[in-house]
C-alpha cells in the first residue's frame, strides 16, 4: 500500500465525509380532504434528522405534529416532496416494501398503546419480529428480555387490558424496540399518563436515546421537550422553530441501520 500523500502546505483539507441524515423531508405537503373541504395538515416541510438525535415536535392542537410524526416513519405518504432515509428517496416504494422497511428500521409508540386486546402482553411484543420472519423461539426470548427491562416481565402473560396505563406504554415501547431500530419515533407518549408514569417512560426513552437510537417524540408538555436535545415547533402545519440545546448531547455512537 502506498503512504498518503501529505496535503501541501495552505491547500484546504480533504472534506469528511458526510453521512446521510437518518430521515429527511425534502419540501413535503400532506393534504386531506375532510368533509369534501382540503385541510393541509403539513406545508412545505424541509426537515432533518441526523442520525442519533433525540428531537421533539411541538404545536398546538391540530398544528400537524402527529402528521409529520407519521411521515417521517413512512406510515403515511406526502402529497408532495419526498422522504429519504439514509439518503435514499422512498417515493418510488411500494407499499409491501415500505411496510417491510418499517418493520425493520422503525419503531413506534403511540399514544393510546394500541394493544391487541386478545393477545398477552408477550404476544403482543412478538408478533412484529415474527412479521419480520425472526424464528418464535428467538422472537419469544427477546420480547421476554426487552419486557424485563422495561419492568414489566412478571406481567407478560397477562392481557394488555388489565395493566395500567403506564404499564401498558411500556408494553408498547418493548414492542417498538423488538426488531431493534435504529429509529424510535413516538406520538405523544406520555399524553394518556400520570405524572410519575410520564417521567418514567421518558427516562426510559432517554435511555434508548443513550445507546445511540435516532429518537423523536411529539409532545404538547413544553417541560418534557426541553429533554431533547433539538425543540421543533410547527403552527398550521409548517415548521415555525428549530432549536437545538448545545448542552444536551447527542447519543455517544448512533447505531447503525441495516440496508434496505
Amino acid at each position: 500500500m502506498r503512504p498518503a500523500v501529505p496535503a501541501a502546505r495552505g491547500a484546504a483539507p480533504a472534506e469528511e465525509t458526510r453521512q446521510p441524515p437518518a430521515v429527511e423531508l425534502r419540501g413535503v405537503s400532506k393534504t386531506y380532504l375532510q368533509y369534501h373541504e382540503k385541510v393541509d395538515a403539513v406545508r412545505d416541510v424541509s426537515l432533518a434528522i441526523p442520525a442519533g438525535e433525540f428531537a421533539a415536535i411541538i404545536g398546538r392542537s391540530g398544528s400537524g405534529k402527529s402528521t409529520l410524526l407519521h411521515l417521517l416513519g413512512l406510515l403515511d405518504r406526502p402529497t408532495s416532496g419526498d422522504v429519504l432515509v439514509e439518503g435514499k428517496p422512498t417515493a418510488h416504494l411500494s407499499g409491501a416494501e415500505v411496510a417491510a422497511f418499517r418493520g425493520r428500521r422503525v419503531g413506534f409508540v403511540f399514544q393510546t398503546f394500541n394493544l391487541i386486546a386478545r393477545f398477552t402482553v408477550l404476544e403482543n411484543v412478538v408478533l412484529p419480529a415474527l412479521i419480520q420472519g425472526t424464528r418464535p423461539d428467538a422472537a419469544r426470548r427477546r420480547a421476554q428480555g426487552l419486557l424485563e427491562r422495561v419492568g414489566v416481565g412478571h406481567r407478560a402473560d397477562h392481557k394488555g387490558v388489565h395493566l395500567s396505563g403506564g404499564e401498558q406504554q411500556r408494553v408498547a415501547i418493548a414492542r417498538a424496540l423488538v426488531n431493534d431500530p435504529a429509529l424510535v419515533l413516538a406520538d405523544e407518549p406520555t399524553g394518556s399518563l400520570d405524572t410519575r408514569s410520564s417521567a418514567q417512560v421518558m427516562d426510559l426513552l432517554a435511555e434508548l436515546h443513550e445507546e445511540g437510537r435516532t429518537l423523536v417524540f411529539v409532545t404538547h408538555d413544553l417541560g418534557l421537550a426541553r429533554r431533547a436535545a433539538r425543540v421543533v415547533e410547527l403552527a398550521d402545519g409548517s415548521v415555525v422553530r428549530d432549536t437545538r440545546e448545545a448542552r444536551r448531547p447527542q447519543a455517544r455512537k448512533p447505531r447503525a441501520e441495516a440496508t434496505a
